[in-house]
């Protein structure tokens, strides 16, 4: 049996200027205990503004530090999870990190059509960063949580959201876009995608559209993944795997609708239907999402 024991300190201050700028800052002190083992994050600070640069025109920027211990589960727990074998470290250490974004939002109104366009630009930097690798342990493979590099992720994010008529009928649009470069500040010693994290998708994007007639209504979701540069080698391993990436290497766009009757204001009949186009795609190593799926629902609110 392990025990872990977690105490923390917090401060935060907000205050508004002329009704335009507000800004915060704060603190944070944590004691991380388990078993006979003691650290403490150090003093951690946060702080972020927000200016009203003109009527609908926000302007934003926040930077803030991080600092997590490594869970029991982490460190001691050997278990079975959906037939993947997880190992325990017990050596493994915190990780820390720092993140920065700064960003602008946009309200907006055209003809009978209002929302807002939002775009920000991050930087994370993390040390010792804490991932799930593949490892080979007593001829078995499975999971373990370690230290595996020092990284920085950049990018960007564009969304938007709108709602108005289309062709008379009300209608709301949601977008996003969100780009990423995941950097390994250690592995360098190869070059192009071997200097990047695994299991991450540079091009994430999503649009739904959802519109309404009188007690119907209807829409759709689509979501596109670009191609998940890199893995664990020990996945090669696995018979079929190298060939399926190399077929589909050009990320994966899925569409799922739903068509709905609300039956009172309290309840609803809704048809959803999951991966319409049936495509075949992974999210994760070795794992085939589900394919085409139909789902009835009707819920209550009491």
């Amino acid at each position: 049996d392990h025990q872990s024991w977690n105490y923390a300190t917090f401060t935060q201050i907000d205050k508004k200027f002329f009704n335009r700028l507000t800004l915060s800052f704060g603190t944070r002190y944590e004691i991380f205990s388990i078993d006979d083992e003691m650290d403490n994050s150090g003093l951690l600070f946060r702080g972020g503004a927000n200016f009203l640069l003109t009527e609908g025109t926000y302007l934003r920027g926040s930077y803030g530090q991080g600092y997590r211990y490594p869970t029991i589960a982490e460190k001691f727990v050997e278990t079975i999870r959906g037939g993947i074998n997880v190992f325990p470290n017990p050596d493994i250490q915190p990780e820390s990190g720092w993140s920065a974004e700064m960003g602008v939002k946009q309200m907006f109104r055209v003809s009978d059509w209002v929302g807002y366009l939002d775009f920000s630009a991050f930087l994370t930097e993390y040390r010792d960063m804490i991932e799930f690798t593949l490892v080979s342990r007593n001829n078995q493979i499975g999971f373990v949580s370690k230290n595996v590099s020092d990284a920085r992720i950049s990018g960007f994010e564009f969304s938007g959201f709108g709602t108005g008529n289309l062709f008379g009928l009300p209608t709301n649009l949601i977008f996003g876009y969100t780009y990423i470069n995941p950097i390994d500040l250690i592995d360098t010693t190869d070059t192009g995608a071997q200097e990047i994290l695994k299991y991450r998708f540079r091009h994430s994007a999503k649009f739904d559209a959802e519109t309404t007639f009188k007690n119907i209504f209807a829409g759709f979701t689509i979501t596109y993944n670009s191609f998940m540069e890199r893995i664990d080698p020990a996945f090669a391993l696995i018979n079929g795997l190298r060939e399926y990436r190399e077929e589909n290497n050009t990320g994966d766009w899925v569409l799922d609708v739903r068509l709905g009757y609300n039956i009172s204001e309290r309840s609803k009949l809704l048809f959803i239907a999951k991966n319409l186009l049936n495509r075949e795609y992974s999210l994760r190593p070795a794992y085939i999402e589900p394919p085409r799926n139909f789902t009835v629902q009707f819920s209550h609110e009491f």
